[in-house]
């Protein structure tokens, strides 16, 4: 039975709005910051669909709903009013040290979580991650579509 929902932040909900930018969000987020004339939402954003989506998974099936993400971009200020009612906790790969391609940092995730890595169903738009969850016996989804992960999570 599934206990958490864990989830990726960028590239699942959280998009660039530049349409030439395929590096990472973090990355953009940063090298903008430095302009003190920066709007964050002229550059990003939020996937408000699956957002409610989540917050009505957490609702309904009391689920917890965790944030597993590579960098800082998910603490920008301008997120906290979209994000605290979602997500019971958040942890950042950089910040923990628990790389997110390693099958081990699902393990330590777990733990931490205190759940059993068959109780996690984790949503990433990276194969790489998501193939190391699974090897850790995680439920993974490579993110696609908004669709795909609410049919996943509804089985």
């Amino acid at each position: 039975m599934i206990k958490v929902l864990l989830s990726d932040f960028s590239d699942v909900l959280l998009f660039t709005r530049v349409s030439s930018y395929n590096g990472s969000l973090n990355a953009l987020h940063a090298r903008q910051a430095i302009n003190p004339n920066y709007l964050f939402f002229d550059y990003f954003a939020l996937n408000q669909e699956l957002l409610e989506f989540y917050q009505e998974v957490k609702e309904k099936n009391q689920l917890k709903i965790v944030m597993y993400t590579s960098g800082l971009v998910q603490e920008t200020p301008e997120l906290k009013q979209y994000l605290d009612p979602i997500f019971d906790q958040v942890f950042s790969a950089g910040k923990v040290d628990k790389p997110k391609h390693e099958r081990e940092s699902y393990v330590w995730l777990a733990k931490e979580l205190a759940v059993k890595t068959d109780e996690i169903l984790f949503i990433d738009d990276s194969e790489l991650n998501s193939e190391a969850a699974g090897q850790a016996g995680v439920h993974a989804v490579q993110y696609i579509s908004n669709e795909q992960v609410m049919k996943e999570v509804t089985k």
